[in-house]
């Protein structure tokens, strides 16, 4: 073989086995080292093996660092979105403190009503659990039966309340409240009356 180094394929001439030969000539000597394997040898599948191996894993890891570039991405937008959700909420809150507008709401199957921080201010009222009844008993009750029959349309037909109305407050005081609502399904047959 002319070259330094090199390699070549040869069949034993004794054993008839092929095999793998590299050889490289040693500079200023007269030796020439010649290493061979037998052609499908273990060694040459164990290697075919650890390349496979070597390249699931390297794939595995890849797509590992992609997962967790995405989840870690992910995570920041989860963040941003909540700091937005919750600027919005601190300024709908300002918006409704400032307007003296209130939010309420009124189960129509529990009877249970929940209002904002403003219809307490309102009406003059301490925070506290509400049912409906207790809201209509602080109705001017020239107003009541009114209200009554438009909410009771509203829930019925599903048609959007608009109305004014008087209402009692602990002190004596009357006042004139404007009211919009509208009938929402919350689950299969269970309404609630939401308004402002």
């Amino acid at each position: 073989h002319a070259g330094p180094r090199g390699s070549y394929s040869e069949r034993g001439a004794l054993d008839h086995v092929d095999r793998l030969l590299v050889y490289k000539r040693l500079d200023d000597l007269p030796l020439v080292i010649v290493v061979g394997i037998e052609r499908g040898s273990r060694f040459v599948r164990w290697a075919v093996f650890a390349l496979v191996a070597l390249g699931a894993s390297t794939l595995l890891a890849l797509l590992w660092l992609w997962l967790m570039r995405r989840f870690a991405r992910t995570q920041v937008l989860q963040a941003q979105l909540l700091q937005d959700l919750q600027e919005q909420a601190a300024s709908l809150r300002e918006t409704r403190r400032i307007s003296r507008i209130g939010a309420w709401s009124w189960a129509l199957d529990t009877g249970r009503v929940t209002w904002s921080d403003e219809v307490f201010q309102i009406y003059g009222r301490a925070r506290c659990e509400l049912q409906i009844d207790q809201v209509m008993a602080w109705l001017h009750p020239a107003d009541r039966e009114r209200l009554d029959v438009q909410m009771a349309r509203t829930m019925r037909d599903g048609e959007p309340l608009e109305t004014q109305f008087r209402i009692v407050r602990p002190d004596g005081e009357v006042r004139s409240v404007h009211v919009r609502a509208e009938r929402v399904e919350q689950a299969q047959g269970q309404f609630l009356l939401r308004g402002i």
